[in-house]
């Protein structure tokens, strides 16, 4: 529908050998606790509006007030493609999609500020991911200026394995959400 418009713009850089494995030591876990379920907490249509096949943050770790940590799986069933349930992805949507919802909850958290993708400087890939297998996100909000947050993030196993990286993740702020929508007083941590 009308004019074609280019929203992103990306390089790809394709290597003969995947990159050398990552392993880096879990960050100490900040305690973090709320009322009722985590689903209707994360995701509502007046904040993270991904459902179904992207419903993938299970659980809150640990918050900081800088550091996000949260649990993530693939569980979807659903057809992503018509027809087609589980296409073989090297990219692994699903779970990238969850990573970049981590720097909106950690808004939501700390300035009830809504905030979208805008600019990535990297995303490295150092292993296939897998469906219904749990990975740790740790979400890093590194700088906040008049128009974007950047966050760094990692999606990582239990044992500290990296499989994707994210390096300088801008997300454009947006709307303040509305006080009946906001969730900073219903969470509470440490920093």
């Amino acid at each position: 529908m009308g004019d074609p418009k280019l929203h992103y713009e990306g390089k790809y850089r394709f290597a003969q050998k995947p990159l050398k494995a990552k392993k880096i030591k879990l960050p100490t876990f900040t305690p973090v606790s709320w009322e009722g379920d985590l689903e209707p907490l994360v995701y509502n249509p007046k904040r993270l509006f991904m459902f179904g096949l992207f419903s993938t943050i299970t659980d809150i770790n640990s918050f900081d007030g800088k550091t996000l940590i949260t649990t993530m799986e693939d569980k979807s069933e659903k057809e992503f493609f018509k027809g087609i349930k589980d296409p073989k992805f090297v990219a692994a949507p699903i779970l990238v999609d969850a990573m970049f919802q981590t720097g909106g909850l950690l808004e939501f958290f700390t300035t009830s500020r809504t905030v979208l993708p805008y600019k990535i400087k990297s995303l490295k890939f150092y292993a296939n991911l897998e469906k219904n297998k749990e990975y740790f996100c740790i979400t890093q909000k590194k700088a906040s200026g008049e128009e974007t947050n950047t966050y760094d993030l990692k999606l990582i196993d239990k044992k500290g394995n990296v499989f994707v990286e994210v390096d300088s993740f801008e997300m454009v702020k947006l709307n303040q959400l509305d006080p009946e929508d906001r969730i900073i007083d219903r969470v509470e941590f440490s920093f």
